[in-house]
């Protein structure tokens, strides 16, 4: 989509994206993994998270990291975050909504 989302339709989209896919190669805090997070309290989506993304610092213990001028890389990180069991995907959304919860308020 090459346009501006409304916020509501955003969060929508957000919230039944099996992957959030983030591809900077140079940004600062980026608030599209924030938001993600935040529309995932049911579904559990995985973070998938350019090394290069501000929020990488903060959140890689919680999402898969990759190069971004690396496809290989990148295929295979898509990949996993498509192919996580139910308890990592789990793990994973906590440890990013608890960062969230307590950075965010």
């Amino acid at each position: 989509m090459h346009r501006s989302v409304p916020f509501t339709e955003l969060a929508a989209l957000y919230s039944i994206a099996d992957v959030c896919l983030l591809t900077s190669t140079r940004d600062g805090m980026n608030l599209v993994s924030f938001e993600y997070v935040a529309c995932q309290a049911e579904r559990h989506g995985v973070l998938v998270l350019s090394e290069f993304a501000g929020a990488a610092t903060f959140m890689s213990e919680g999402s898969i990291s990759f190069h971004p001028a690396n496809t290989t890389e990148m295929s295979e990180a898509i990949n996993k975050g498509l192919n996580l069991d139910a308890a990592e995907r789990k793990r994973k959304y906590e440890y990013l909504r608890d960062f969230v919860n307590k950075n965010t308020r």
